[in-house]
């Protein structure tokens, strides 16, 4: 092929207006599906606060832990019972504020 008949290919109208439709149609379709949300973990400064607690709270046990270790049952035993009342407490707040911003 020679450059004039290419020229005449890509100027013909029968080959733009395909592919404007081409273009339309893939447009419509794009348009119909649901755009993916993605949710961020931290949707507040309470959250994040509130892991930050969970996180000292742990590093704390675990920091006792390593300098008594007379008394590692009884920290054990605490840690075991504080852990997931914090962590209960952290999903409540995330609940929360979902609720609060679907209100």
């Amino acid at each position: 092929m020679d450059k004039k008949t290419i020229n005449n290919i890509l100027s013909n109208d029968l080959i733009k207006i395909s592919s404007t439709e081409f273009n339309n149609e893939i447009i419509s379709k794009l348009k119909k599906k649901p755009a993916i949300k993605y949710k961020p973990i931290f949707k507040s400064t309470e959250v994040l606060l509130s892991s930050l607690i969970i996180l000292t709270l742990f590093l704390t046990v675990e920091y006792k832990i390593i300098n008594n270790p007379d008394q590692t049952t009884l920290i054990l035993s605490l840690s075991l019972i504080l852990i997931p009342i914090c962590f209960l407490g952290f999903n409540k707040i995330q609940q929360l504020i979902i609720n609060q911003k679907r209100a």
